[in-house]
């Protein structure tokens, strides 16, 4: 088995992408509660602090529609690389000056180069892997990165617990995180096809806009699986809470789906080369709306929250990663670029309307919520199942 997995030609050029980017993010991930928890030391308001937070999703927004443009321009390697020092150039401004606005600017650039990096990267694992492997390489990759998820900011709360916040410690560990994900970059060398520049696209937005258009399957299998994978995560404490739970037990809801979103991706990955990938995508949406339909005895049977929310991880991330999957068979180059951005636009807009419009549901009353859940995932259902079948 091990064998078959690793019987790719390019095994090598894709475990120091997967250690690169590991090792950056970390380090990335370490960051962001160590800036949210500094500025809240600082005494700044929590709408500023939470406009501070919101750069990284502006700056994949802006960034997104661009990536295949600049692939174009630079080639992938070469991108990559560039991604790889605007992180770390904004983890030294952190460290050199409290300049509120310089840490917005620099924060918004950080995060529009990890944007692309994201693009470019998993653009990168499909086009390398081959038909019989895609799967498990675009899965192994997801994993190790939601992972980096958990590292990071576990390793701060362990840092501020025994140095305090105020320590220099962490945030120079985190630099050095970046930095050394910088150079592992750097030492990447990927093969010619992904280093040529082409000529860029013209009208990068109606490009993208025209991308969209042509993969209806895509783009809404990319907005159910972010909706109900990483958005409705914002929320999941208050939803235990109108539930009447601890706080400890709210707040486990958002592990439970953690763990439902590594075991999607590792039994999408697997299943995703075996099976039609249309029938899949399908079958996820199915699961998040029996899911969605079991909420309404939730108040009866509380352990059935459990399930649910563990339905709604696996499924969204397995939605996400069998699109990827597709779209590494069916396109490379430059058309692959466009339309993973396609694809992380989408899951991206999912992630924003979850909290959005959950947080406004779950305010208004728990059925309010159901309704909203169930509603989003009807519809996400019936419209992938009357599109015709455009993915294999």
């Amino acid at each position: 088995m091990i064998r078959t997995f690793f019987s790719v030609p390019n095994h090598r050029t894709l475990l120091l992408l997967f250690a690169a980017s590991a090792i950056e993010l970390t380090g990335y991930f370490m960051l962001t509660p160590l800036l949210t928890l500094t500025l809240n030391e600082r005494g700044f308001a929590q709408g500023v602090i939470g406009a501070f937070a919101a750069m990284s999703w502006l700056a994949l927004l802006a960034g997104a529609p661009y990536a295949a443009t600049l692939v174009a321009r630079w080639g992938v390697q070469n991108t990559l690389r560039v991604c790889a020092v605007l992180p770390l150039l904004s983890a030294f401004t952190y460290l050199a000056t409290p300049t509120l606005w310089a840490w917005f600017v620099v924060a918004f650039a950080g995060s529009l180069a990890s944007s692309l990096r994201w693009i470019c990267s998993e653009a990168t694992v499909a086009a390398l892997s081959t038909d019989a492997t895609r799967g498990r390489w675009v899965s192994s990759y997801s994993t190790l990165i939601g992972l980096t998820f958990i590292v990071g900011p576990a390793a701060v709360s362990g840092l501020i617990a025994q140095f305090g916040i105020s320590s220099r410690l962490p945030w120079w560990l985190a630099t050095g995180l970046i930095a050394l994900g910088a150079v592992l970059t750097f030492a990447l060398r990927l093969p010619a096809s992904q280093q040529q520049a082409q000529t860029p696209p013209p009208a990068p937005l109606a490009q993208l806009w025209r991308c969209a258009r042509s993969m209806p399957m895509v783009v809404i299998a990319g907005m159910v699986g972010g909706f109900f994978e990483v958005g409705i995560n914002g929320i999941l404490p208050l939803y235990g809470l109108q539930l009447g739970w601890s706080q400890a037990s709210a707040t486990l809801l958002v592990s439970v789906s953690a763990v439902g979103g590594i075991t999607g991706v590792l039994t999408a990955g697997w299943l995703g080369n075996a099976l039609s990938q249309s029938a899949l995508i399908r079958a996820c949406a199915g699961l998040i709306a029996v899911a969605c339909a079991l909420q309404w005895w939730v108040l009866s049977v509380p352990s059935l929250a459990w399930a649910v929310v563990f339905a709604w991880g696996a499924a969204g991330a397995a939605l996400y990663i069998v699109v990827m999957v597709v779209l590494g068979k069916e396109y490379q180059g430059i058309d692959l670029v466009q339309r993973m951005a396609v694809l992380v636009m989408a899951y991206t807009l999912g992630g924003l309307f979850a909290p959005l419009l959950g947080g406004w549901a779950l305010q208004a009353g728990t059925h309010v919520f159901y309704g909203l859940t169930t509603g989003i995932a009807m519809l996400g259902l019936l419209r992938l199942l009357t599109l015709k079948a455009a993915l294999k």
